[in-house]
């Protein structure tokens, strides 16, 4: 064997055993083929979601109203694993006037409700959308894979001050992205 090849050998030798370490150390919550990075893949972190029928359309925090606007999706383009084709629950927090969202508001979580199935979520700023001053957006990846084309509703729990806050929206198309 030469010289080159060898020193070529060596230099892959560390490599390969980082790669293999690490693989093996990575937390069971992390590990998933589709979502290797998102952090939330447990599916009920957030507790047992209120009865919706208790919860409003609307909400009211500090003399400001909110309402959900809710996207659900599953990506089905090319380049995409058949198997890793889980939901995704984009959300927003808006403001009916368009006036700016009070400090210290927080989206927290969300659960969709497909039927008799529940899917919980923590939710997560990712920074993809540039939001107005009037709304917060969100968003919760690797849901279950729920059939397209049809209905699901979604609840989002909000908290200020210390309290926690519940707003709904009812009759969210789960759609296909292609």
């Amino acid at each position: 064997m030469n010289t080159t090849v060898r020193m070529t050998l060596a230099a892959m030798i560390p490599l390969i055993l980082i790669v293999s370490m690490n693989s093996c150390l990575e937390e069971p919550r992390t590990v998933h083929r589709c979502c290797p990075s998102w952090p939330f893949v447990y599916n009920d972190p957030t507790g047992t979601p209120p009865e919706i029928s208790t919860i409003s359309d609307t909400m009211d925090i500090d003399g400001t109203r909110l309402y959900l606007s809710s996207e659900l999706w599953r990506n089905f383009m090319p380049m995409t694993p058949p198997d890793c084709t889980s939901l995704v629950a984009y959300i927003k927090i808006i403001d009916c006037d368009s006036t700016a969202i009070p400090q210290g508001v927080e989206v927290e979580c969300v659960w969709v409700i497909n039927g008799g199935k529940v899917w919980s979520s923590w939710l997560a700023d990712e920074g993809t959308a540039e939001a107005d001053d009037y709304e917060m957006a969100m968003i919760a990846r690797c849901g279950p894979a729920w059939d397209v084309d049809t209905e699901a509703d979604v609840i989002v729990r909000v908290k200020y001050e210390g309290d926690s806050n519940y707003i709904r929206q009812t009759s969210v198309e789960i759609t296909k992205v292609e």
